[in-house]
């Protein structure tokens, strides 16, 4: 089986046993879910020491019969202090093009999503671990910006044998005519230099990987490139020329076009295997 990744916008399929039994079925092109938590903040337990929470997400999907296949939907989660909301033209361009079903998630301490006091790597992996297991998925190209994408890096890793305005959408209206935050600053403060580097790993990742990079951003340095090869030996680089930091902001265009051929070079190793 081929397993598939593209990092920082990053993306990547990849294979994790769930129970058979559970389903869910969504009716519209886009749908809205927000957490039910287990717990009084929306967590409930994995294992001994991670507990995950009830990510809210939005579903873009389509209820007219394809041929395309369903079983591998696409999941994105946005970078730090961003939300579901900062991916949603692109959720739904490619789920058009690819006919997937996508996900667009909130990571905790963000957007719709339960507030913890926890704000770790190894929590934002177990959160989608646990939203994988809930809708009973086996398969999925994972995309993750920036804190996202590093995410999905270490879910790749872990679990195989990616301006004002930007900062406003976190800024909503409370009672009283009054605004808060929606994101966990106190959190994700006290938790920055968790989120500020990748965890280190002694092992590599063999999936095909795509590393996708703003020609003017360093937050991917080609001196970087070595030590990113260690981990994930089937790397490969891709440059958008006129994008910083945000691609997806930046050249939306021509990352869903990456994107879009990348799942589709995977889909065609597979046929071929």
């Amino acid at each position: 089986m081929i397993r598939k990744a593209v990092f920082s916008n990053m993306a990547f399929t990849f294979i994790l046993k769930t129970s058979p039994n559970v389903t869910r079925l969504m009716g519209s092109r886009e749908q809205i879910v927000l957490p039910q938590g287990e717990g009084s903040d929306g967590s409930i337990k994995i294992g001994n020491s991670i507990e995950p929470v009830k990510m809210a997400y939005t579903s873009y999907e389509s209820t007219k019969p394809s041929f395309i296949p369903t079983d591998c939907p696409v999941i994105i989660m946005h970078g730090l202090l961003g939300s579901k909301a900062n991916w949603n033209a692109i959720s739904k361009i490619l789920h058009s093009n690819t006919k997937r079903k996508v996900l667009a998630v909130d990571a905790r301490n963000h957007g719709d999503s339960p507030h913890t006091t926890e704000l770790t790597y190894n929590h934002l992996v177990e959160d989608l671990r646990a939203l994988m297991i809930d809708l009973a998925i086996e398969r999925a190209t994972l995309i993750g910006h920036s804190m996202g994408g590093r995410a999905m890096m270490l879910m790749a890793h872990r679990y195989d044998s990616g301006t004002r305005q930007f900062l406003l959408t976190n800024l909503v209206e409370a009672e009283g005519g009054h605004y808060k935050w929606r994101v966990n600053l106190d959190s994700i403060t006290r938790n920055f230099n968790n989120i500020a580097t990748f965890p280190t790993v002694g092992t590599s990742c063999s999936v095909p990987t795509l590393f996708i990079v703003g020609a003017n951003s360093d937050y991917v340095r080609s001196d970087v490139h070595e030590e990113i090869k260690r981990i994930f030996p089937a790397a490969k680089f891709v440059t958008i020329p006129g994008a910083g930091h945000w691609v997806h902001a930046d050249k939306p265009n021509e990352l869903l076009l990456v994107i879009k051929e990348f799942i589709q070079s995977m889909e065609k190793l597979e046929e071929n295997n």
